[in-house]
């Protein structure tokens, strides 16, 4: 074998391996990409509206427990529209690859605050306003049997009961700080929004210039 054939095939070699590294560059930046759009979409769609729904439905428990002494006298018709919303929740960040996902976050503050918001998520998904009103109620209405207190003292007793007041001053101290996170959440998954928008080409050509 002469020198010009293992010349040509070192060529040939060093050329095969640069398409094929090429081509991988090329198929991880279009995954990359279509990872891109789903965290857009799902934050869109779902997060950010369910985000809001949660803030709202914080506030009919703030409100709920506020008024409820008054509300437990006149047994007024709850109208209340609260649910689990059970799509409030990190599931389709979590199931992307964490290197999937470092990579497709392209900043390393946009990749930090995605694994926040996955966190903040679970959190408040333990903390939802029906949970906590029911859990309120529940507590209240052991306590006047404890304490044997007839209807016609119900409204009386609430308003002097040393118990009734501190836990209800923990329950709004709590809804509240819940709003407070849910808020921020809103804002950091607008940020994200932010980050990750433009053109899909642009971002085709980042992801292959960073890898």
């Amino acid at each position: 074998m002469n020198i010009d054939t293992l010349i040509a095939g070192f060529v040939g070699s060093l050329i095969g391996v640069f398409l094929s590294g090429t081509y991988g560059r090329i198929t991880t930046a279009f995954k990359l990409n279509r990872i891109r759009k789903i965290i857009i979409n799902s934050f869109k769609a779902i997060s950010i509206p369910k985000c809001d729904k949660y803030i709202e439905d914080i506030n009919q428990g703030i409100e709920f427990v506020d008024n409820f002494s008054i509300q437990k006298i006149k047994k007024e018709k709850d109208d209340r529209t609260l649910d689990y919303m059970p799509m409030f929740n990190s599931d389709i960040l979590k199931s992307i690859n964490p290197e999937l996902l470092l990579q497709t976050s392209f900043k390393a503050k946009t990749h930090s605050d995605l694994i926040e918001i996955t966190y903040t998520i679970d959190f408040l998904k333990t903390h939802m306003a029906v949970d906590k009103m029911a859990s309120f109620k529940e507590k209240v209405v052991d306590h006047l049997k404890e304490k044997e207190i007839e209807n016609s003292e119900l409204y009386n007793h609430l308003i002097t009961c040393s118990f009734y007041r501190k836990l209800k001053e923990q329950v709004l101290s709590d809804l509240k700080l819940k709003i407070e996170t849910a808020k921020e959440l809103n804002i950091e998954q607008k940020q994200i929004l932010k980050d990750l928008k433009g053109k899909s080409f642009i971002w085709i050509i980042k992801y292959i210039w960073r890898q």
